[in-house]
């Protein structure tokens, strides 16, 4: 019996021991260079994002995720592959006394004419690594802030507004969605601590 209770006991172990390294299979670091800009009806903003990686090779793709209507959003490159040594166009940062390459990711956006207002363009990256069969995805969120001049506040206004800071801040931190690998290790320790207790 103390044998089966010591095998269940590694087995537990070694569950929490795989589990951190599953959910956080994906270093993505990234920031926005300026992310709040003043502009005017038919002009064409441009917004710098830095983004790297200190492993290995994942796959990046950018999406709109929510905008004005009728703005023209173009995002270069949209998809690419990021590792250490990234493709040009890079920029070196200092990170904790060390430098390293980043990728520049451009975004334009093309503001209609007569525009006036506080505006958010949203912008998602979708990062992605496969280890073993097993691939790891994260999510990132960008809100682009673009100030194109004064306008009347309407009631309206005022609650689209909040509805929008609402919706960037609830969502201003990267998502990490849980690999199938992650559900069976947690099952796996959920059974050997009923083991473990039934054998007490």
């Amino acid at each position: 019996m103390e044998i089966s209770h010591l095998k269940i006991i590694i087995v537990f172990m070694m569950c929490v021991i795989l589990i951190p390294a599953s959910s956080e299979a994906i270093h993505f670091g990234s920031v926005v260079k300026n992310n709040d800009v003043v502009a005017e009806g038919g002009e064409t903003v441009k917004f710098s994002i830095l983004v790297w990686t200190m492993d290995e090779e994942h796959d990046v793709e950018f999406y709109v995720k929510d905008a004005p209507e009728n703005w023209n959003i173009i995002i270069v490159p949209d998809s690419f592959t990021l590792s250490e040594d990234p493709e040009q166009p890079i920029e070196m940062m200092s990170i904790n006394n060390e430098y390293i390459k980043a990728k520049l990711v451009f975004v334009y956006v093309g503001i209609p004419e007569g525009e006036k207002g506080k505006h958010n363009v949203v912008l998602n990256a979708l990062v992605g690594s496969e280890e073993n069969q097993i691939k790891v995805q994260q999510e990132r969120q960008f809100v682009l802030k673009i100030d194109t001049g004064e306008y009347v506040i309407l009631e309206d206004d005022i609650k689209e507004d909040t509805k929008q800071v609402t919706s960037a801040e609830s969502n201003d931190e990267p998502v990490t969605t849980p690999s199938p690998l992650s559900y069976v290790l947690i099952i796996l320790i959920l059974i050997s601590a009923w083991l473990i207790y039934k054998h007490e």
